[in-house]
Parts: C-alpha cells; structure tokens; sequence
C-alpha cells in the first residue's frame, strides 16, 4: 500500500476540527474545537482516499460514482441509485459521544489577565470527548463483505498515528472491533460485518465578556 500522504488527505474534503465561535465576536466570548460530524466526516474521506489509492482494483474507489467498485459514504447521506445497488457499501455513522470534565476544577485550565487591561481576565477549560462511530460493510458476496472488512480495519490501523498526530485525536480506533459476518435482517442476500471506531478528543473553550456575564447571570439566582 502506498505511504499516506497526509497533505493530500487534508485536501481531500476533511473537516478540520479548528476552533470557531458560534457569537459575534470570536475573540471576545466562547469557541469550540469539536464539531461532533467532524468525525465521521474524517473516517470516510479517509477510507475513499486509501481506497482509492490502495485497494485492488476490483474494490477500488473513485470519486466518480459511476466508476467506483465500492460506496463510501456517511450513512444519513446514503441514497444510491439503481445502478449503485449491487455495489459493495462501507457506511459511516458518528455514534454517541460524551463530554467529561477534567479533574477538581471544572475543567478549568488556565486564567490570565489581559495585559492592557487587569480586570480583564481570559479562562480557559478543557473537557473530554469519547464516542464510537460505527461502519457498517454490505455486500451481496461473502467473500467480499470479508476482504472489506479486513482493508477497513487494515486502514484505519495504519493510518491512525497520521490521523491522531495531524488533527488532534488522543485515540481513534484503539481498540477497533469488528462483528462475526451476518446476514441481513430484511434482505437474506445480503451480508453485513459492522466495526465499533472509538475515539478522544478534547473540547476547549475560554471565557472572558461572555463568562463575566453567565457568573453575574447565575448569582441572580441567589438573591
């Protein structure tokens, strides 16, 4: 398999999980590092890339529908035409998640004051995400639904330092686990092997107008 190359995967439609403020003014108020679709979003256009590039040619992917041995796709977005329906599936879902503060603080980090101004002060919190996202592999060969399974898990293993180290996981995919190969429930052509993906990651935030206000919001409740 070739080397991944992860400047090309970061080209390929990956959402990075950069820190946006929901608020008008981004630098005043609250941001957010983690977008919960960024997961599932990462998983799949990483498995079209290496599918793309490492796969045999008979389940290679491409990015031209019609031209693809294999769909990948996020399972909300799965919608195949007649022509896509014999074609082998890997379905990506985001799965729950929880968000869990760190230590005896609140998660708080860190506070400073603002330089020019020492009534000013900027906190910063940090929580923990763990979740799963699940994929769900379709084929109507046996055989198939087999060596799918096997190059999901292969991929995602390997690529998994590039993936942690390049867009901030503290795990992902450790452990993966894959289920024995079933049959499906409503069509008995059908086989179906399903992989649990977990992962971490950190939720950051920080606080300086924003927080002063929440706090004086809060201490209404007190009077």
């Amino acid at each position: 398999m070739p080397d991944l190359d992860v400047a090309i995967v970061a080209e390929s439609g990956l959402v990075q999980d950069v820190p946006t403020s929901p608020l008008d003014n981004p630098n005043a108020n609250l941001h957010f590092g983690f977008n919960p679709p960024m997961v599932a979003t990462v998983i799949r256009d990483t498995l079209r890339f290496l599918f793309e590039t490492g796969a045999p040619d008979r389940l290679k992917y491409n990015r031209e529908p019609k031209d693809s041995q294999v769909v990948i796709a996020l399972t909300l977005d799965d919608t195949p035409d007649t022509a896509e329906q014999s074609k082998p599936r890997i379905l990506v879902d985001r799965g729950a998640f929880a968000a869990s503060g760190i230590g005896v603080t609140d998660s708080f980090t860190s506070g400073l004051f603002n330089s020019q101004d020492v009534k000013s002060r900027q906190d910063e919190y940090m929580n923990m995400i763990n979740g799963a996202c699940s994929i769900k592999i379709i084929a109507y060969n046996k055989g198939t639904c087999e060596e799918l399974a096997y190059l999901v898990t292969t991929f995602l293993v390997w690529s998994r330092p590039m993936i942690t180290n390049t867009l901030g996981f503290k795990n992902l995919a450790s452990p993966l686990s894959v289920s024995p190969l079933m049959l499906d429930r409503d069509d008995k052509n059908k086989f179906i092997i399903e992989l649990n993906v977990p992962y971490m990651t950190e939720m950051r935030w920080m606080s300086e107008e924003l927080g002063t206000k929440l706090k004086g919001f809060l201490l209404e409740f007190n009077k």
